[in-house]
Order: C-alpha cells, then sequence, then structure tokens
C-alpha cells in the first residue's frame, strides 16, 4: 500500500515538473496557456533570449502591471517568464504588437507618468545626463510638435506617424518629413534605390547618425563638468557598447577620442575599426573635414576601410584607398556570364611597353595608366575624375581606336578572372580586388542600362566583384577597354 501511495506522489511530482517546465518556457506567463512557434513566427508573441514567450493579447495586462513607466520606456518590458530572468523587452518591439486604442493609452499613461516625475531640478546632474544620452537612441516621429516614439518597421522605408492627430509621412532612415506618399516613396528610393536597405547594417548606420547628432547636443556642451561627463559616461557604458559608440566621441577632440578608442582593452581590432568607421562617416556628412581626415587616417593605420559614404560597397561611394599591391596574375577559367561567350582560361597580364597590342591603345587611353588584359580585353587605368554615366560613356569614345565603355557581361567576366566563384549567381567567394589596382572603394560604370527602370545603368563594384544597377546622374569611377 505505501509503495502504491509513494508511486503516486512521485508521478505527481513530475507532472508538476513537466507544467512548470512547460510554463517557464513554452507558456505565456499571464493566461498560462501554450504559445506556439507558429505564433512567433507570425509576429503574434514575444520570446526572450532564454524561450519564455508572451501571448500579444496578454501584453496589455503585463504592461498594467507596470508601476514604473519611465523605466518601462527606458529600459523596456521585463519578460517576467521565469525565476531568475531578467532579459527585457524593448519598448518598440511590445509598441508593434499592440493595436492603436492600446498604443494610444500607453503613451498617455507614460506622458502622465512623466508630468508627476520630479522636477528636472531635483535630479542630480548625472541622472539628467545619462537621461538625455538614453533618449538620444529613442526612435521619435520628426513632426513638429510630435516627437511620438514609433517602433521598428521592416520592408519599405516609407513611413508614417500612427499617431492620430498626427499622421505625419516621413522617411525611416533619415527621418526627414515628407508632403505626400508618392514624394516619401521617391525621397526613400533616393538613398540608393531602396534596395541596400535590406543588407545588414546599413538602417543602423542611418540611426546611428541621428543618435550622434541628438548625442552631440547633450555632451558637446561646456557646460557639462568633466567629472559630471565621465561618470554619466560610465553608467551608460553597456547602453553605447550596444549602439557601437564606446568610448564616447561627442565633446572630445578628435586625437583625444582616438587615444581612448586605442587604450580599451575590451575592443578587438574589428570592433575598433566599426567605430571608427561610424564617427568619420558622421564627420563627413557634417562636413567636418579636418576630423574625419585625422579619423581616417586611424581607420587605414588599423587597416580598415575608408567608408566615403554611408556605405562605399552598398551605396557605390568613392573613398581613400589604402596602398594595394597587385596579386600575381593565376589562370582563372571565366565561364558564360551575363551574354558573355564561354572563353578559355584567362590571366590577368599586366600590358607593357613591349606588349603585342599596345599599337591597338591610343595614346590618351596609355596616359591613364595600369593597362591589364583580362578575358581578351585591355583594360585601361582609371579616369582622373568621377562621372554620370553619360559623361562616361563620352569619356571613352573620345579615346578614340575603340574604346568604350565596358558592359555589364564584362565586368562579370572580370569578376570571374579575379577569383569569384560564380559571379553570374551572386556568387562571389574569393574575389581578390587586389588583382588590379584601384579597384577598393571604388564603382565604376558599365554601358548596360537598367531595364527595369529608366534613368539606372549597371556599375560594378571594385570591393565587392558584384553588379547592380544605379541612378546614371550618379558620380562613378570610370575604366575603358579596348
Amino acid at each position: 500500500m505505501w509503495n502504491l501511495v509513494k508511486l503516486s506522489i512521485i508521478s505527481s511530482l513530475l507532472i508538476v515538473g513537466l507544467q512548470f517546465e512547460a510554463y517557464a518556457v513554452k507558456s505565456c506567463p499571464n493566461c498560462l496557456e501554450d504559445v506556439t512557434d507558429e505564433q512567433l513566427q507570425e509576429v503574434q508573441a514575444l520570446e526572450c533570449s532564454h524561450g519564455h514567450r508572451i501571448h500579444q493579447g496578454c501584453l496589455p495586462l503585463q504592461i498594467e502591471s507596470c508601476e514604473d513607466l519611465q523605466a518601462l520606456q527606458r529600459q523596456g518590458l521585463s519578460c517576467c517568464g521565469g525565476e531568475g530572468c531578467r532579459d527585457k523587452f524593448p519598448l518598440s518591439r511590445v509598441m508593434a504588437l499592440l493595436g492603436s486604442a492600446e498604443k494610444a493609452a500607453l503613451r498617455e499613461r507614460i506622458e502622465k507618468a512623466a508630468s508627476l516625475a520630479d522636477s528636472p531640478r531635483l535630479m542630480t546632474a548625472v541622472d539628467q545626463l545619462k537621461l538625455g544620452i538614453t533618449e538620444s537612441f529613442n526612435l521619435c516621429c520628426p513632426a513638429e510638435g510630435c516627437g511620438a516614439p514609433y517602433a521598428l518597421i521592416e520592408g519599405c522605408n516609407a513611413a508614417k506617424c500612427d499617431r492620430a492627430d498626427c499622421g505625419a509621412l516621413f522617411c525611416y532612415l533619415c527621418l526627414e518629413v515628407q508632403e505626400s506618399r508618392d514624394a516619401t516613396h521617391a525621397h526613400v528610393r533616393g538613398h540608393s534605390n531602396n534596395f541596400w536597405e535590406l543588407r545588414p547594417g546599413y538602417t543602423d548606420r542611418y540611426h546611428g547618425l541621428v543618435a550622434r547628432h541628438k548625442l552631440r547636443a547633450v555632451l558637446g556642451t561646456h557646460k557639462i563638468e568633466e567629472a559630471t561627463r565621465n561618470q554619466a559616461l560610465d553608467e551608460s557604458k553597456t547602453l553605447l557598447k550596444e549602439k557601437k559608440m564606446w568610448p564616447m566621441p561627442a565633446g572630445l577632440a578628435a586625437e583625444t577620442w582616438i587615444e581612448q578608442v586605442r587604450a580599451e582593452g575590451e575592443l578587438s581590432n574589428e570592433a575598433r575599426v566599426v567605430l571608427l568607421q561610424n564617427e568619420a562617416i558622421y564627420r563627413r556628412q557634417i562636413r567636418d573635414s579636418k576630423n574625419r581626415a585625422i579619423v581616417e587616417a586611424e581607420i587605414l593605420r588599423l587597416g580598415g576601410l575608408v567608408l566615403a559614404s554611408l556605405d562605399a560597397v552598398d551605396a557605390g561611394g568613392v573613398g581613400v584607398e589604402a596602398p594595394q599591391s597587385v596579386a600575381a596574375p593565376s589562370p582563372v577559367d571565366v565561364g558564360h556570364l551575363g551574354g558573355v561567350a564561354q572563353v578559355a582560361a584567362q590571366t590577368v597580364l599586366p600590358v607593357l611597353a613591349d606588349h603585342p597590342r599596345i599599337h591597338e591603345l591610343s595614346a590618351r587611353f596609355r596616359a591613364l595608366g595600369d593597362m591589364y588584359e583580362v578575358s581578351g580585353l585591355i583594360w585601361s587605368g582609371v579616369a582622373p575624375e568621377d562621372m554620370g554615366h553619360a559623361d562616361a560613356v563620352t569619356f571613352c569614345g573620345a579615346l578614340g581606336n575603340g574604346a568604350r565603355l565596358p558592359t555589364k557581361g564584362e565586368y562579370l567576366a572580370l569578376s570571374r578572372a579575379m577569383g569569384a566563384r560564380d559571379p553570374e549567381h551572386n556568387h562571389f567567394e574569393g574575389y581578390h580586388f587586389t588583382r588590379l589596382p584601384n579597384m577598393r572603394n571604388r564603382w565604376f560604370w558599365s554601358t548596360s542600362v537598367s531595364q527595369r527602370e529608366d534613368g539606372f545603368a549597371f556599375y560594378f563594384s571594385g570591393t565587392g566583384g558584384y553588379v547592380q544597377d544605379y541612378v546614371c546622374s550618379g558620380l562613378g569611377s570610370v575604366r575603358c577597354v579596348r
């Protein structure tokens, strides 16, 4: 009889244990119902890093139980999915799952809590500065008189404020307000043809610029005592590291900040380069050429790339190049690439004074320097100035003796000759931009125009080895072929 009782007790404990495990990982802590994987995939629930899940419909109940609305706004919604879990869901993610009425109610509570909070005069100088640092990273509607926070979006970057009394249209990347839906879409396409926004990190760089401008206003004033600034920054270190802004450059001379970057022992060389690149982009945007040059010199010293635009490879900017060496020629099979016929194995061969085809080239063609024979074509050096597509076509034709701008297919063949595995099918592994000089951080016009949209032509990325289309009025580098 006792054995049966013990068996019953053990079974009950196992069942309770299994139920607790299901609650801790798969069940919503509010309704105790399971949250399915399908609900997560359809963005109908939240999941923390420990696997704890919250139903979309239960969020208002969990938010209602929050008493510290300022902490909710700054730090996010506590998971509460299991004992010891300290994860928090960013307010932007929570907002994305709330209905319009629920968002309005939460905003009203946050605004009311802010009005009842201690006056800034009663806050310490460090607290005020920390609050300003945190708020610099909030994404808010840019319309005058609004400033409502908005959630992260996916897909098209033509955004609209969801406050009923606002409804402003603006660009999600640079937060510039637009007059109409058509104007917003046109503005978004103008950034980079609405393509490169899909690449990892592109949107973060734009939002980093927005935050950097705010941080300059918060930290750049001379009224802040050095001890106050240092303490506020030190207590905000975790946030700034997450945003790739630690050490923080705002308010410091470029040389002083670079010394702090060098001294930061937790930073890898790669992390230092990213930090410097972001600051160089900001310096470029505010036209601070002196400090930009100092930061870019440090990037080159560390062996990194200088991004002359928001994304040199992505948006097609031309940057400062470090000295490059040309790799030894190696035979590469050039397959059928974008209309280029199958040819025999090719080499990247320098064209010297005794080359058998040197007589075919005009003096102006030779004057560009750095000539190489690839895929049966003689490729010129780089034109001294960047230019639009129409000017690039005219420039090459004016060299004479049959010189012209390369086609899209010929650039794909060049990519294969420079090591790309299969550029026709977007496989660029093995591509080495050092096999020709003056390739890195440049993009080059081809003669091929885009069939997708009028006013666009294809260009070749010297750094990445791929071909993409771009607006013809953009300024690109030029190589000619004969």
